[in-house]
């Protein structure tokens, strides 16, 4: 019998790995949980093992190749001299499909992040004539005011104009889906407007995304702070890029203030220490004596409890939970649904995957997975 061995999901948004080398040679006995191959993604190198007993008949790819997520990279059989031929052809019909249905999900991923825009269609919101009046004494744009009230209000009045003037202005920098995320936030909290979207895709500047205009890149986004066009900035980015950008600012524009947004709908106790550039999001709960550095992003229903320290530009990814006294040390990325026992410490540029339980210390730039987790690579955060 011939079994199929098939690259396995490595982590969240990854979906394509490298063959670095092959660690069983092709007519090789190889014992099941035996290490085949070692690839490599964005993130992290990982050894893959095989998941059937028998002889390696089949290398399908030569080392150097690139692989969507679940396509078959090997062929183990129980005997040595088994025809495979029908097989490989069948596999060879299968990837094809794969390889399609990747390039589709890519463009798909493509229009999120801004790169294919859809065109707004977005209704303009209702004004009483007073509120229509000062719009047009102050020069208001309309779109800006219906993206920034959108269900809040039915109709805006004079004061709602009044408020909208007086509120704090800041600009979201990244197009992408992210600003979707920070916008969402950003229209719980009374106060703050968005007068538009910086992104450094030039392609980008002057289109309309989720209702605002965006304005330019980084070079526009210098001389509009100098010319007091706004007050601050809020990052959309998530892990890497949040943490380059945000270390970009502060060489460069470090006076313009990285806002911290803590949605109203989190559970949030008053015992905490928050950094610059903190994004929480809906659904959160972080108890007391928490400190979360500059960068950290704690995702949708995260549990964060007692005196917990999150390190700069850590990433708690949706429903993961950390107990008591846990401390992440810097730049450390929690997966979907992930936990962290009690008392335990992890170094800097950690990777701990979807559904993982930490039950022990660790140490710098490792890739752990597993209950309990366990080392499995090198992490590459912070590379």
């Amino acid at each position: 019998m011939a079994h199929k061995e098939i690259v396995p999901k490595l982590g969240t948004n990854i979906d394509k790995a490298k063959i670095i080398s092959w660690v069983k040679k092709e007519g090789e006995r190889v014992l099941k949980g035996e290490v085949l191959v070692e690839v490599e993604t964005d993130k992290a190198t990982f050894e893959i093992e095989a998941e059937h007993e028998g002889y390696l008949r089949k290398q399908l790819y030569p080392e150097d190749t690139q692989l969507p997520t679940s396509s078959t990279f090997a062929i183990i059989t129980n005997s040595k001299d088994e025809n495979i031929d029908e097989l490989v052809s069948r596999i060879k019909d299968e990837e094809k499909q794969l390889l399609s249905a990747s390039f589709a999900k890519q463009t798909w991923k493509n229009w999120f992040d801004g790169k294919v825009v859809k065109p707004a269609g977005q209704s303009l919101i209702k004004m009483s004539p007073a509120a229509r009046s000062l719009v047009k004494e102050k020069g208001l744009d309309i779109k800006s005011l219906s993206a920034h009230f959108q269900g809040k209000k039915d109709i805006l009045q004079k004061e709602d104009i009044e408020q909208f003037l007086n509120s704090e202005k800041i600009v979201i920098y990244g197009a992408g889906l992210g600003a979707k995320q920070v916008l969402e936030v950003v229209r719980q909290l009374p106060g703050l407007e968005v007068v538009g979207l910086i992104d450094d895709n030039k392609e980008l500047t002057g289109k309309i995304i989720y209702g605002y205009k965006v304005l330019g890149g980084f070079g526009y986004l210098k001389a509009a702070y100098e010319k007091s066009e706004f007050k601050a900035i809020a990052l959309s980015f998530h892990s890497e890029v949040r943490k380059k950008i945000f270390l970009k600012l502060k060489k460069e524009l470090s006076a313009l203030p990285i806002k911290t947004l803590i949605d109203p709908r989190a559970i949030v106790s008053s015992d905490i220490k928050i950094g610059e550039g903190v994004f929480v999001e809906a659904g959160a709960v972080i108890g007391p004596g928490v400190t979360l550095r500059e960068g950290v992003i704690v995702d949708l229903g995260v549990v964060i409890c007692h005196d917990c320290f999150i390190g700069a530009h850590s990433h708690l990814s949706p429903a993961c939970s950390l107990s008591g006294i846990v401390s992440l040390k810097e730049n450390v990325l929690v997966g979907v649904g992930a936990s962290i026992n009690s008392t335990v410490n992890i170094g800097k540029n950690v990777i701990i995957t979807p559904g993982s339980a930490v039950m022990n210390d660790l140490g710098d730039e490792v890739l752990v997975s597993g209950i309990p987790a366990v080392t499995i690579g090198e992490s590459r955060r912070g590379k």
